[in-house]
């Protein structure tokens, strides 16, 4: 176990990846003085990268929210669990027709890679969390499966993200609920703790994986999937996370702090 102090984290690694609700911001507040720290990180010509589940807003939605908090960030360093699924279906089955299960957004952001998508005859239903998710919606979703064959991939598959007010459902749980209505299980999970998203920035990034930071504040997601994909992790617990959900895994961050302020 190393120390779960803040001492020389800077010096330790070459780049950081931060997660978003819960260490950038809880709901829409920011947490106090990540930008300004993470800001002073891209000063300090360390490589920064974000890295979110939420596949409610394109990437470029995202990267507009953090620009205007005062972040030094562009598009190219931003990826959100709907990203990674658009380019992995890209990669992996191009001219697929797809039918969306979430947000206008999240369809936005899987036809920016060419793809066509369509409300019935899909060859794959891509789900996601939708906060105007209907009864109706899931019967469309479940005649793609089960009529027409297609294959479920899961954006992620977090059971719920924190606000200021409250624990709220995550997109786990409407991909469960097809799931349940199909009776057949996900093709993929791109999101975290998939190590599929975490692929991708370490293959921008050509740092050795060690030297790359993973700041998080969910565990049982941020961390266990980047240390899978060969990352160093550091826990905040600003967010949803807490010290007792270490004690549910085999391992230890290499660093717990009370929010990305605390990075020394």
């Amino acid at each position: 176990m190393k120390s779960t102090t803040t001492e020389s984290i800077t010096k330790e690694y070459d780049a950081f990846v931060f997660d978003l609700d819960g260490v950038v911001w809880k709901g829409m507040t920011p947490i106090k003085g990540a930008v300004d720290k993470i800001n002073e990180l891209i000063s300090n010509k360390k490589e920064v990268r974000f890295l979110t589940n939420n596949a409610t807003k394109t990437r470029g939605t995202t990267a507009k929210r953090l620009l205007d908090l005062g972040l030094k960030t562009k598009v190219e360093h931003v990826y959100t669990s709907g990203y990674a699924t658009a380019l992995y279906l890209n990669k992996n089955y191009p001219g697929s027709k797809i039918h969306i299960m979430g947000t206008e957004e999240l369809k936005k952001e899987i036809e920016l890679q060419d793809f066509k998508t369509v409300d019935r005859g899909a060859d794959f239903v891509v789900a996601g969390l939708d906060k105007s998710f209907t009864y109706e919606k899931l019967n469309q979703a479940l005649q793609n499966v089960v009529e027409d064959g297609a294959k479920i991939i899961a954006c992620n598959m977090d059971n719920s993200y924190p606000t200021e007010e409250e624990i709220r459902p995550g997109a786990g749980s409407i991909v469960t609920a097809l799931m349940v209505a199909s009776g057949r299980p996900t093709e993929i999970v791109i999101g975290k703790p998939s190590t599929t998203c975490y692929d991708l920035i370490l293959e921008e990034l050509d740092f050795p994986k060690p030297r790359c930071l993973m700041v998080g504040d969910k565990i049982q997601t941020d961390l266990l999937g980047a240390r899978q994909a060969g990352m160093s992790t550091c826990m905040v617990l600003s967010g949803i996370g807490c010290k007792a959900d270490i004690e549910e895994l085999s391992f230890y961050p290499e660093h717990v702090i009370d929010s990305v302020c605390s990075i020394a």
